[in-house]
């Protein structure tokens, strides 16, 4: 790592030791930010002075994915230990039974589906939840929208793809298909070109087969998707890699922010997307999965999720920031007063809307 200019935490050796004789093998990467010579990340960064100006960075980097045989499920994170500021993860889990994470709380796993609604999710349109209004409300501009927007390919899609390909692996008994090598070859070639962007990845999807997306639909209904999320204690990913064990996500859910002062609120102290710090804690009422509001004078900003209560502290996700809006320091955040109220649009009858734009508009 020295010779290759990465920095080599102190004390990592013990478990660089352990993995060693495990056999494991390690992978280091450099993140390349736009095309500036000057741009140098370093872990935890979340802003970059980038050119040209639309190559904006704010901690995000391209996934990857890595394929191993143990003999048992693990998460190999003991590395991640060594990195500053709270060690924020999600963990998605896809296996025959409901699994969690062993030594995590509850309240960290997000969501569990059975494979048929994973698979349903993943493969056809979802509905469309309204806030306020029914479905006879939508403009023609909104209905627009949310067609382009409706195609689930265009997202959950790729996750199908992504879990379809890990099935098929994991069936097959190899960790490298066909279809990851051709991928490979034309990302390496646009690297090369220094082409990069959503519309080249579209142009790599078109030039290649559709993998085992059909293939191992059946087998994904018979799995168990959860998601665990939360800011994992560093004692806890440092002691050993992360195992897997039953867990059935209750269907109770909290009724809305319950126990909360309805003249409370806070700020925002810190914002490091996609997580934030806000001045309230649990002697305001706020737990694990209470929402919020956050609001910069008189304007809608966003919304967050409570995942972590100190005493006069919460650390938070955002939920979504209203379009061209950004979440800033100093933001004003209120706690929900319950859950909201909505109606709900079959994807049968948003179908027949759309359907019926798009026929007002050829005849037009």
């Amino acid at each position: 790592m020295d010779e290759n200019g990465f920095t080599y935490p102190v004390g990592m050796d013990v478990p660089i030791a352990d993995y060693i004789r495990q056999k494991w093998c390690f992978v280091a990467v450099r993140t390349r930010i736009g095309a500036q010579a000057g741009v140098h990340p370093v872990p935890g960064m979340r802003e970059a002075d980038a050119q040209p100006p639309v190559a904006g960075f704010e901690g995000h980097v391209q996934a990857m994915g890595f394929r191993f045989l143990a003999p048992e499920p693990v998460v190999p994170m003991r590395l991640s230990a060594f990195n500053e500021g709270a060690l924020r993860n999600r963990v998605v889990i896809l296996v025959p039974t409901p699994m969690s994470v062993e030594g995590l709380p509850a309240t960290m796993v997000r969501h569990q589906l059975d494979g048929s609604t994973l698979r349903k999710n993943l493969s056809q349109p979802l509905p469309l939840f309204l806030l306020a209004g029914t479905a006879a409300d939508l403009t023609l501009g909104t209905l627009l929208k949310v067609a382009r927007l409706w195609d689930p390919g265009r997202v959950n899609g790729l996750a199908l793809e992504l879990f379809s390909a890990d099935l098929a692996a994991a069936e097959r008994g190899v960790l490298s298909l066909a279809e990851d090598a051709a991928e490979k070859e034309l990302l390496e070639i646009g690297e090369r070109l220094g082409l990069r962007g959503q519309a080249l990845d579209r142009l790599h999807r078109g030039a290649l087969e559709t993998g085992p997306r059909e293939e191992m639909g059946d087998l994904l209904e018979t799995m168990w998707l959860t998601v665990v999320e939360g800011a994992f204690p560093r004692e806890l990913i440092a002691a050993e890699d992360l195992r897997l064990i039953p867990f059935v996500l209750s269907g109770d859910k909290p009724a809305g922010n319950a126990g909360i002062a309805s003249a409370t609120y806070g700020t925002v102290l810190q914002n490091t997307p996609p997580v934030c710090s806000v001045e309230l804690g649990w002697r305001d009422g706020l737990q694990a999965g209470h929402t919020l509001t956050i609001a910069r004078g008189q304007d809608f900003v966003g919304q967050l999720v409570v995942e972590q209560v100190e005493s006069d502290i919460c650390h938070c996700r955002v939920l979504f920031t209203k379009s061209g809006s950004k979440l800033q320091v100093g933001d004003r955040v209120v706690p929900d007063p319950g859950p909201r109220e909505g109606v709900r649009v079959e994807p049968d009858e948003l179908k027949a809307l759309i359907a019926n734009v798009n026929e007002a508009l050829a005849t037009e």
